[in-house]
């Protein structure tokens, strides 16, 4: 493994410029990290994705969940 890499991790930088990172064992996201205007802003289409997959987004800085808890 490369130096500066974490094992199972992963990182993508989105077309808007947000970035979505997190860690994946066994292929299996299990914690996803979100940067940017999907944060900020979070759309419906994004609170419905949480919903159907029971999933809680969590803006630690902005004290706020998204998703059913």
């Amino acid at each position: 493994m490369s130096p500066g890499l974490v094992a199972d991790g992963f990182a993508f930088s989105l077309l808007n410029g947000d970035i979505l990172y997190g860690y994946a064992p066994d292929g299996m996201i299990s914690h996803l990290g979100v940067g940017g205007i999907l944060l900020e802003h979070p759309s419906a289409e994004l609170e419905d994705f949480l919903r159907r997959h029971d999933l809680v987004m969590v803006d630690w800085c902005g004290m706020a969940v998204y998703g059913d808890q």
